[in-house]
């Protein structure tokens, strides 16, 4: 452990990689990063970024990822096939990385065992570029945050203070020093699990110590103390928490990062026959009663608190910074939309209250720490204000200065190129507002109802059961059983058994377990259509072979063994119908192989 640590204390000091993606073409150094990335000695993440086929270039933005991680992670851009394959044969199933993906390898091989340590990142599109860029340099940097756990802020960088400019959800801030310059603070280096609006607000000041070669601020050493931030509640209180995970007999909440608390079944629930997985999804945020205070910490309660109970603010994790937390707001009517993008007059009032301070976002209810689309484009309409401030500053320099007249233009270009990318960036975000908006206050509202039919028993029977199986491949061979038995009717079982035969392939579950729009029950029937060959007598199913090429007369997709790729409709005349796609062995077993969006051809 020991010399571990100094592993990651030496990567944290190292000299910033330069701010560009490596890029591997031939086999032989695909087979060399495999050996980087199996090697106990490594000392930083690496993230690898794939190519789709029949692509010049991936869908992710590697080179940014690069510059956002510079000095911490390197960055490797699989830039050919044959390199893709070679890196997959060399590395163990289920942590590969394929077909325009994007994957963070942390340091060790604990993720060789236990593939979820390596998060993927799905860029299917140009549309998902910056979704999927974002995530990649979000799983990185929450990776660094565990491994440094552990360790204080190094003493030997200078302490500096300064003010905080801008917020760059989800997960940076940019702090103006007292001195001129200027540096970063990322939110997963500084708290695991809290994005940077529950860390910092504009206008806050703030206190650290500067890496001046990563340009980093590292706050960790102002944090506050848990029994001081908790120390103001009472008995009776009503505070948000976060639901940390669900269990049979009771709920573990998070009412500060640092401090989970365990609410038994019967200070959650008076119903015997509720189930508390349909009560409660890990990740969301829901609010909690102060039962009693038990040696300076709270001990709560969900099943006294009304919907009109004030809320006491969960507590600042920083000096004067905002609260952690914050319960997600009803739904309400849409925004008004300008149709030239630019943000309505009423939410640029808000944006420029008195105290400086964001106005707050809705919190998701799932467990994604995604923001709703509403709030990312409360976000971007933030940033774009922030930018244009910038902008006028550096053409006030320009004008200022004869000297600096040179690189003030320089700086100005390249704000109005960024200032731009935000426009058609928030642009997008309202168009998909105006679109998903009303679709998300109605399902917010069926949830509402389902949780109040639940609580007062009337719901009992709609409650979900949790897996079955720890292993996520023996708990999806058991969906595809289920639904075996919900599938095929009692008199057509002897002519359409299940078949023993058939395997998961390495990609499938990761699918899986991204896939949005189509549920995992429809994904288990059609799997059922194709293993008892019902598929084949279905048109809806629109079952064909995959080709190499869109022409009617390319050669079909048959892998080195033999195998025929196949193609099966989940969805028919919807926007991103998803497919399965499923190879067909010589011997006539099935191989899954993975849940792709309509326009992923990629076999």
């Amino acid at each position: 452990m020991p010399s571990r640590r100094r592993h990651r204390r030496k990567s944290l000091a190292a000299e910033p990689a330069a701010p560009a993606a490596r890029r591997i073409q031939s086999a032989s150094d695909a087979h060399a990063l495999a050996r980087e990335l199996l090697s106990e000695d490594r000392e930083r993440p690496v993230v690898v970024v794939t190519v789709p086929r029949e692509h010049e270039d991936s869908h992710i933005d590697a080179d940014r990822v690069a510059r956002e991680v510079t000095g911490l992670a390197d960055v490797v851009v699989l830039a050919t096939q044959d390199a893709t394959w070679a890196l997959s044969r060399r590395l163990p199933d289920r942590s590969q990385v394929y077909g325009g993906a994007g994957r963070v390898y942390p340091v060790g091989t604990a993720w060789t065992e236990a593939p979820h340590l390596a998060p993927l990142a799905f860029a299917y599109s140009a549309e998902d570029t910056e979704q999927a860029t974002r995530k990649l340099v979000s799983d990185t940097l929450a990776i660094l945050g565990r491994d440094r756990e552990d360790e204080p802020p190094a003493t030997s960088q200078p302490l500096v203070t300064g003010t905080v400019s801008q917020l760059v959800a989800p997960s940076r801030a940019l702090v103006t020093l007292d001195d001129g310059g200027v540096a970063s603070v990322m939110a997963e280096l500084t708290v695991a699990g809290v994005t940077i609006d529950g860390l910092l607000a504009v206008g806050q000041r703030v206190r650290g110590r500067h890496d001046a070669d990563n340009r980093l601020l590292d706050l960790r050493g102002e944090l506050v103390a848990t029994e001081v931030a908790l120390a103001g509640l009472t008995r009776g209180d009503v505070v948000p928490v976060r639901v940390a995970s669900v269990g049979d007999d009771a709920v573990k909440v998070l009412v500060h990062p640092a401090l989970a608390r365990t609410v038994p079944r019967e200070r959650v629930t008076s119903n015997p026959i509720d189930s508390l997985r349909s009560l409660f999804s890990e990740g969301e945020v829901v609010a909690a009663r102060v039962a009693w205070i038990e040696d300076g910490l709270p001990q709560l309660r969900l099943d006294d608190v009304d919907d009109d109970d004030p809320v006491v603010p969960a507590p600042a994790l920083l000096p004067w910074g905002p609260p952690w937390l914050t319960l997600p707001e009803p739904p309400g009517e849409l925004a008004p939309v300008s149709m030239n993008g630019a943000p309505p007059a009423s939410e640029l009032e808000v944006a420029a209250s008195d105290d400086g301070a964001p106005s707050e976002e809705p919190s998701e209810e799932d467990a994604s720490t995604e923001r709703t689309p509403r709030g990312a484009a409360r976000t971007l309409s933030l940033t774009v204000d922030a930018l244009r401030a910038r902008l006028r500053i550096e053409n006030a320099r320009l004008q200022a200065s004869e000297l600096e007249r040179d690189e003030a233009v320089r700086r100005a270009r390249e704000i109005d190129l960024e200032l731009q990318a935000a426009r058609e960036e928030l642009q997008a975000m309202r168009t998909r507002l105006r679109n998903q908006g009303q679709q998300l206050a109605k399902e917010r509202e069926a949830r509402a109802a389902e949780r109040r039919a639940l609580r007062s028993g009337r719901g009992a029977e709609a409650g979900t059961v949790g897996p079955a199986f720890l292993d996520p491949e023996e708990q999806w061979r058991h969906e595809v059983y289920l639904a075996w038995v919900e599938r095929i009717p009692a008199s057509d079982k002897a002519r359409l058994p299940l078949p023993a035969g058939w395997t998961v392939g390495p990609a499938f579950l990761d699918s899986l377990e991204e896939l949005e729009g189509v549920t995992r029950a429809k994904v288990a029937a059609v799997v059922v259509e194709v293993l008892t060959g019902l598929a084949k007598e279905l048109p809806g199913r629109d079952l064909h072979r995959l080709r190499v090429a869109e022409s009617g007369s390319a050669p079909y997709v048959v892998r080195e063994d033999g195998a025929a790729c196949w193609r099966a409709a989940l969805q028919r005349e919807t926007p991103g119908a998803r497919r399965l796609h499923y190879w067909e062995l010589p011997g006539g077993s099935i191989e899954l192989s993975r849940v792709v969006a309509h326009d992923d051809t990629t076999p």
